[in-house]
Formats: C-alpha cells, sequence, structure tokens
C-alpha cells in the first residue's frame, strides 16, 4: 500500500504520514489536522500540494520547483 507523506507547509508543524490504499484521504487527513496548506509525497516522490481554502473548497496544484 502506498505511504503518503504529508508537509505542513508551516514548518511548526509535524510532518505526517499516512498509508492509505489512494491519495483521496489525505485531504480529510490534512483537514482534520488543520494544516491549512501541505505538500504531499507518495512513497518518497512529490505528487501534489493543497491548499484549504476559506470557502471550504480545495485547491489542488503542483509546485514549481
Amino acid at each position: 500500500m502506498p505511504r503518503f507523506t504529508i508537509i505542513p507547509v508551516d514548518r511548526n508543524q509535524p510532518n505526517a504520514n499516512l498509508i492509505a490504499t489512494d491519495a483521496g484521504p489525505v485531504l480529510a487527513f490534512i483537514d482534520r489536522v488543520r494544516c491549512g496548506e501541505a505538500d504531499v509525497l507518495e512513497n518518497g516522490r512529490y505528487l501534489f500540494s493543497a491548499s484549504l481554502e476559506s470557502c471550504g473548497f480545495w485547491s489542488v496544484f503542483h509546485r514549481s520547483q
């Protein structure tokens, strides 16, 4: 099963690991820990970044390197 690493943009919050069949539960996890915006890795590789907007919608995007 894939291992997802959630890296909050706010570096004061700790990284978290989540094992799931797909990336779906990652957004719920980001919301639950209230980190607001995070980068997500799957098995150590960058997958996407996500931000929960104030209106309640998710913004899922790729950061340019």
